[in-house]
């Protein structure tokens, strides 16, 4: 599970390296930050929402490999270190 925004890089990290689908329940925010449900990350309602996710995705393995891929391609594009550095670069500028 990621932890709530603003702390959650090394986890994102953590479960792109390893492989892992990515899971969080329904947040606002989450669109503005480039994750998509179903696409880059599984997002639940609930407890049974939760487990039965868990289970399609378990069962339907392509799915679930692709939404990891795209996980990987939205944190090396958006959240890596490198993108947090130029981003910390252009704040300084602009002060």
């Amino acid at each position: 599970m990621l932890h709530r925004f603003g702390d959650h890089v090394d986890s994102l990290f953590n479960c792109e390296e390893s492989g892992l689908l990515i899971t969080d329940a329904c947040m606002p925010d989450l669109n503005a930050q480039g994750w998509v449900d179903g696409k880059n990350i599984v997002l639940y309602k609930g407890l049974r929402d939760m487990t039965e996710k868990v289970q399609y995705y378990l069962a339907h393995g392509a799915e679930r490999s692709q939404i990891v891929e795209n996980a990987k391609d939205l944190i090396v594009q958006s959240h890596s270190n490198t993108v947090r550095v130029k981003q910390l670069e252009e704040l300084f500028k602009s002060i």
